[in-house]
């Protein structure tokens, strides 16, 4: 088998949307088992070999939406186990530095 470390990667914007975290993703890739958590804004789907993207639909309810996001994260981190939690700001982003699995914790 493989000893990549793996990293989760966890970002309110769509995946491809955001250009430095899409570039993360394409140079990591090689040295880390990457996942890919964010929102399904209806824009079209973007995918990248070697990066696993998990779509979360994305409410018009604010705290339902958020509280959705914060619960599929902690169950992802929980069945992944990465040795580094990546998160990019999103509002209650501080809950998943509690609950998450990660070895490394970067907010």
């Amino acid at each position: 088998m493989h000893n990549k470390k793996k990293i989760i990667i966890i970002n309110g914007n769509q995946f491809g949307y955001s250009a430095a975290h899409y570039y993360y993703c394409k140079y990591l890739r090689e040295k880390f088992e990457i996942e890919f958590v964010c929102y399904d804004r209806g824009r079209k789907k973007m995918y990248l070999d070697g990066v696993k993207v998990n779509y979360v639909a994305f409410r018009r309810e604010k705290i339902k939406r958020i509280i959705d996001f914060i619960l599929t994260c902690i169950k992802q981190s929980k069945k992944f186990r990465p040795d580094v939690l990546f998160v990019v700001y999103f509002d209650l982003c501080f809950l998943l530095s509690l609950f998450c699995y990660g070895k490394l914790k970067i907010l």
